[in-house]
């Protein structure tokens, strides 16, 4: 079996089935997102320990060890730490379809019509997320900042970052590269987190029927250019997602930077499985949690060909079913899509 179906790691689908009755429609947004997104179904989940995020505290130093003879003092150390906080961003949005237009047909119908509006806003959200997860802004206060925003420096940089040994160079220089993430997910290396108190996943609610309000300006001759409302009848719902991530341990995440797309496509670019094999050594230890690979699209296609071509490598790549889905799987390690990761990303130095 893959690694996936290791133990331990909370994803947002078995935080729903956790819910009581009156949560059910949180559970069932849930679903709709796994349909959408291949981060979510093996993304950690935790819930934070503040109200406005989630504090943890990285370990700077040992305490040390000492040599003793018999009958001889030993000096008392303790071991140092640092602590962090990583902040909630908040998705929020409104849906709302015209009263008339849903009653099309009967009553019978408003709830189709309204449910089908609703997976286009969770669509949004899903698209939406999974972009911040990836390339989310450290300096933007209203997101959380992103894997590939905290992994954005090599090894060979003249100011390397304590956790650019996780950023493999795959040589390319340009602005049209692409890059693949391995994580390794638990609750005591990598997670996404609610904040304390709060609902897992997405929170919805019916607002019913209101009143739209529209100011419209009168424009024709002898009008007034005074602001008048016009009102229609909607059904309104509002939608938020609240969520941040938590990387408590960098060791578990590794990112090859610097694929370029145009030599990968032409068959003359970097090997990914050795930037693979690579990635995978410089996790400390896989069955500390829940191991992914993602990439695009476009990436995985060309992996997918690379491992057909290198037989003496391992032959195609390998197909396990986990939860009545067959996933491609890449040394046990499942390999996700994630469309939201770019194929125009600029060298990382």
């Amino acid at each position: 079996m893959p690694v996936i179906a290791n133990a331990g790691v909370e994803t947002l689908a078995t935080w729903a089935k956790k819910l009581g009755p009156d949560h059910k429609i949180e559970a069932n947004v849930v679903e709709i997102l796994n349909q959408a997104n291949e981060i979510i179904p093996d993304a950690g989940w935790i819930e934070g320990n503040m109200e406005t995020g989630h504090q943890y505290s990285v370990r700077t130093g040992l305490p040390p060890a000492y040599y003793a003879a018999i009958n001889q003092f030993v000096p008392v150390g303790i071991s140092t730490s640092f602590p962090l906080v990583e902040q909630t961003a908040q998705l929020k949005a409104y849906t709302q379809v015209a009263k008339d237009l849903a009653e099309i047909g009967g009553m019978g119908n408003v709830a189709t019509y309204r449910a089908s509006e609703a997976r286009a806003q969770l669509e949004a959200f899903d698209q939406e997320f999974a972009k911040t997860a990836i390339y989310g802004s450290s300096s933007n206060p209203a997101q959380f900042p992103g894997f590939f925003t905290r992994f954005n420096t090599t090894e060979n940089n003249p100011n390397p970052a304590n956790n650019s040994t996780n950023v493999l160079d795959a040589g390319g220089t340009g602005s049209t590269n692409a890059s693949i993430l391995l994580v390794d997910w638990s609750p005591r290396t990598v997670s996404f987190f609610y904040p304390k108190g709060s609902k897992a996943g997405i929170e919805h609610k019916d607002l019913g029927e209101q009143s739209a309000q529209s100011i419209n300006y009168g424009t024709g001759a002898g009008q007034s250019t005074d602001a008048s409302p016009s009102l229609m009848q909607v059904y309104r719902e509002y939608w938020s997602w609240k969520h941040g991530l938590a990387i408590m341990d960098w060791r578990y995440v590794v990112r090859i930077a610097n694929i370029d797309v145009p030599s990968l496509l032409a068959k003359n670019g970097c090997d990914i499985l050795d930037l693979l094999i690579r990635a995978i050594h410089h996790i400390p230890n896989l069955r500390a949690g829940r191991p992914a690979i993602y990439m695009n699209r476009t990436v995985f296609e060309m992996f997918d060909i690379q491992m057909r071509d290198a037989v003496q490598k391992g032959g195609q790549l390998k197909y396990e079913v986990v939860d009545g889905v067959e996933i491609p799987v890449f040394r046990g390690i499942p390999v996700r899509l994630v469309d939201q990761m770019l194929l125009t990303e600029a060298r990382v130095i």
